[in-house]
This record gives structure tokens, C-alpha cells and sequence, in this order.
């Protein structure tokens, strides 16, 4: 845990695809983005869910972790899990905020 990450190259496929969009058909390209939306919608919202529990301890793999964590502990073990998650939910809404702007750019050449 005391070393930094080696990042690898990313190959997002949901990226790729979008840099070839003008090959599919509008209504298509539209579909694919408005999935994007919902799939990353749907995450953030279980992450809000997650946080709370978290939050309020009400989390089953939490409470027990904090079972046998010294109290002086537990603030930490809970507030990087919570940080973590809201981490993912800001990757989320930006992926929605790129994919709305895929509908308007979709809107926008195919006009």
C-alpha cells in the first residue's frame, strides 16, 4: 500500500467505439449514448446508497470490519471506503455529462 500504482494504457471500449460513430446510424449512436447514460446513472446511485450505509454503519462488511479495528481506527477505515466511492461516483457523472454531449453533437452533425 506504501508504493505508487503503474497506470496502464486505457482502452476504454465505450470510447473507442465513439471515435468510429460515423459509422453507425444516428438513432444507433443515440441508443449507445442514452445506455451510457442509464448504466452510469444507475452506478452513482447504488455508490449514493453505498456511502449512506457507510456513513450511518449500517454497511454489514463495514460493521464488521470496525468490530475489530480500534476505535481510534474506525474514522479512517470508513472515510477512505466513503472517499473511494465518491471517487467512482464523479467518474460516473462525468461519463454522463460525455455522453449528453454525445447527443448533442450527434444532434449536430446529423442535422
Amino acid at each position: 500500500m506504501n508504493t505508487t500504482l503503474d497506470y496502464a494504457r486505457e482502452r476504454d471500449p465505450i470510447h473507442l467505439k465513439a471515435a468510429y460513430l460515423e459509422w453507425a446510424e444516428p438513432d444507433a449512436a443515440r441508443a449507445q449514448m442514452r445506455a451510457h447514460i442509464d448504466y452510469h446513472s444507475s452506478r452513482a446511485q447504488q455508490w449514493r446508497e453505498m456511502i449512506a450505509s457507510l456513513e450511518d454503519r449500517s454497511n454489514p462488511t463495514l460493521a464488521r470490519r470496525l468490530e475489530s479495528a480500534p476505535e481510534e481506527d474506525r474514522a479512517k477505515i470508513a472515510g477512505y471506503k466513503i472517499f473511494t466511492y465518491e471517487g467512482m461516483i464523479d467518474r460516473a457523472e462525468a461519463e454522463v455529462a460525455w455522453a449528453r454531449r454525445g447527443l448533442e453533437l450527434i444532434d449536430k452533425l446529423e442535422a
